[in-house]
């Protein structure tokens, strides 16, 4: 019983390491406008500060103590488990992504607190890190090329939002 619990709660640990982003990017999306820069840029920095402490937990189990944790999820619109693998490798870059991300973020607030569509930036960095540890993380290949693709069009639109705003000043 205990060890079924310790195994849930460490199953709790990698999915909340991938989901944070996405949360981040869902609250925002939806709710970004409702609230203001102050509160979304909490929220922001709340997240991927959880994500990046709890990819220190992962890093602290699994690369110090040079194991592997493979789990898989079954997905309901593609009718196959999706796996994902948590190596030392793909740990450490789940780590660096996380620093670059709250970097990134913080760069963000400090110097653009003054637009009204701030949350609209920060989501769509948000869904480049989600997507980018799925990339590192994912076993199958389909859904690695889906989540590199999604980085590519993210960063796309990211570059679009950004040139249209150049353009107005």
């Amino acid at each position: 019983m205990i060890n079924n619990f310790f195994n849930n709660l460490e199953f709790l640990l990698y999915f909340f390491v991938l989901i944070l982003p996405l949360l981040n990017a869902i609250i925002l999306g939806f709710f970004g406008k409702k609230i203001n820069t102050y509160k979304s840029s909490t929220i922001t920095s709340l997240c991927h500060s959880l994500a990046f402490a709890l990819s220190g937990c992962l890093f602290s189990s699994i690369v110090l103590d040079n194991t592997a944790c493979y789990f898989t999820i079954h997905c309901v619109f593609i009718n196959k488990p999706l796996g994902f693998i948590f190596d030392s490798r793909s740990v450490i870059l789940i780590c660096v992504i996380l620093l670059i991300a709250i970097i990134v973020h913080i760069f963000v607030i400090e110097n653009y607190y003054m637009l009204k569509n701030l949350y609209l930036i920060m989501v769509y960095i948000s869904l480049v890190t989600f997507f980018s540890i799925i990339l590192v993380t994912i076993e199958n290949f389909i859904i690695s090329i889906i989540s590199f693709q999604c980085i590519i069009i993210l960063t796309y639109f990211f570059l679009v939002f950004w040139l249209k705003k150049i353009k107005k000043k």
